[in-house]
């Protein structure tokens, strides 16, 4: 249990100056201004000097954290993204990588994951022409203009069993909306 005191606290539409923030098992448990504030018995001090304390950001899409690649090297990646203020992060496959290289990363997340080093990895936000073998992520419009491994060497990677993929990512998995339902191919799994 942690309180952090003298902090000024970053709220949705406002400030608190001179505020308070309790935290138990992980959650906030209760916040306000300093001068209605009396320290619970069992919580650590943590004196935020009136620096601010607000929410942590999320990012829905990252393929790389530093000069880490998601894909590769997925702790690393969510340090980068952690030390900057990202406390979740939905690990970004690319629609280069080939099926193997999808259950590749899936399992290299999964393990990350389960470390304190990925413990803000969130899951695994798909894209790529397994998804959608006639569009893609947007295949032909490109601004990259990059190769697409060929749709016949692509099987979707969803249709693998879940303990090879995205289901045990915490349940926080997506797929591009440019690519939902078009051309009658596959639909992602909710």
């Amino acid at each position: 249990m942690i309180a952090i005191i003298n902090a000024e606290l970053v709220m949705k539409d406002y400030f608190i100056p001179e505020g308070y923030l309790l935290i138990k098992n992980g959650l906030i448990e209760d916040y306000g201004e300093m001068r209605f504030f009396t320290l619970p018995e069992g919580y650590s001090v943590i004196d935020a000097e009136n620096a601010y304390v607000g929410p942590g950001l999320v990012d829905i899409h990252a393929h790389t954290g530093g000069c880490h690649s998601f894909p590769k090297e997925p702790a690393e990646a969510a340090q980068q993204h952690l030390a900057h203020g990202v406390t979740t992060v939905l690990a970004t496959s690319s629609y280069r990588m080939t099926t193997q290289q999808h259950v590749d990363m899936c399992q290299r997340v999964r393990e990350a994951m389960n470390t304190p080093e990925g413990r803000n990895i969130g899951g695994i936000y798909f894209e790529g022409p397994y998804i959608n073998t006639k569009y893609g992520a947007n295949r032909y419009l490109s601004p990259w203009n990059i190769p697409i491994a060929e749709a016949d060497s692509l099987r979707p990677v969803h249709r693998y069993p879940p303990h090879q993929c995205h289901r045990h990512h915490r349940q926080l998995s997506g797929v591009p909306r440019r690519v939902r339902g078009r051309g009658g191919q596959l639909q992602p799994r909710n």
